[in-house]
């Protein structure tokens, strides 16, 4: 009778381990299919006529031609601890959207909670991942990056109810109001992984004598410190995308741009994208290598300047350095003490001026570099 119950206990003991192990990794495919249907729309795309769907700041004067295209999405649908996806793969599909909104309908899923991110313009470079994890673990190329062609992604969706089975399930359609996941009624947003830096004007400030009358030629603009690799999101939507390491430098731009107290340049001399970097390792610079003219008896001289791209913003503007979506317009001052012939003591001005694509512009005062 001993070894009868001994039996009959370690029976139960296996059937309640295979019990809880089955509710701890549940199998998908044996849970009914549901189907999710999404809406994303950018701020103010309902103002604009275009046949690309267009992300944050469609109607800014900061967004370039072709910057809120929406080539392509894959949407990410996983299990609710993430480990795998309700799906045999990512669900992609090549877009043509209209008026700067696009419809995803019928994605493929499960009947069950879920964690849901949605990427743009990755041209089916993420047709790998398997899990949450390795999706917040890959990164974007800077390499990548085209101005009709910038990677974007949404905040993450964890449902907090279970989708429906063999019914559609809706993200971002205000006629669905609370029936969205979530109560999300509203189209979801898509926003760039990359920054943009704009070098917007160049202009002298000289007062004293030996100064006057000279012209400074800029030679050649270079990035130095630039993020050439990025995280596609954070589960915080403006968290940090930031990847350790993937610091380059950019090749230098050669130039031939001439200005002195009566000339400034007012036009974009020079345009690049970048991505986040919040300076905890070596923050973004910009390079500009300039030569003032001669003026007898001061001969001509050829510095290096270095300038710390928003540096001191967080006070205006909410962030130091370089952050995801945002437009660093840089306006360069040359001033007396530029061209010191010790060049400890050399030094230029940088204006920053800040924008989202989206939002309104803030002029951060001049630093000192």
């Amino acid at each position: 009778m001993m070894k009868m119950n001994k039996i009959v206990y370690v029976g139960l003991a296996l059937l309640l381990c295979a019990s809880c192990s089955n509710d701890n990794d549940p199998n998908i495919s044996s849970l009914p299919e549901a189907k999710i249907s999404l809406q994303v729309k950018a701020s103010g795309a309902n103002k604009r006529n275009s046949l690309k769907a267009a992300t944050k700041a469609s109607t800014d004067a900061n967004e370039l031609p072709g910057e809120a295209y929406i080539n392509n999405i894959t949407a990410f649908v996983f299990s609710e601890d993430g480990s795998q996806l309700l799906s045999t793969a990512p669900y992609y599909q090549e877009t043509t959207p209209a008026n700067g909104e696009l419809t995803i309908p019928n994605i493929p899923a499960r009947a069950t909670k879920a964690r849901i991110v949605l990427v743009g313009n990755a041209d089916g470079t993420l047709s790998n991942i398997t899990s949450y994890a390795s999706l917040e673990a890959a990164l974007c190329q800077l390499s990548s990056q085209a101005q009709d062609n910038l990677t974007m992604s949404s905040q993450v969706i964890e449902t907090k109810e279970s989708l429906v089975a063999g019914d559609e399930n809706y993200i971002g359609y205000e006629s669905m109001g609370e029936k969205n996941i979530n109560g999300i009624s509203t189209p979801l947003e898509l926003t760039r992984l990359a920054a943009r830096l704009d070098v917007v004007g160049i202009k002298t400030n000289f007062t004293r004598p030996e100064l006057l009358g000279r012209t400074v030629t800029i030679e050649s603009i270079t990035v130095d410190n630039r993020k050439t690799a990025s995280r596609f999101f954070s589960h915080d939507y403006w968290g940090a995308v930031v990847a350790a390491g993937n610091l380059g430098t950019s090749p230098s731009t050669p130039m031939d741009l001439v200005v002195d107290n009566n000339t400034s340049l007012s036009e974009i001399a020079y345009r690049t994208y970048v991505m986040e970097n919040d300076g905890s390792e070596q923050p973004t610079e910009l390079l500009i290598k300039a030569t003032i003219s001669a003026k007898d008896p001061y001969q001509a001289r050829t510095r290096e300047f270095r300038a710390v791209i928003n540096e001191k913003g967080l006070s205006a503007y909410g962030h130091n350095f370089v952050k995801r979506n945002y437009v660093y317009k840089i306006i360069i001052s040359f001033n007396d003490d530029s061209f010191e012939e010790d060049e400890l003591y050399a030094s230029v001005d940088i204006n920053i001026i800040v924008a989202e694509w989206d939002r309104e512009i803030i002029d951060i005062p001049a630093i000192d570099n």
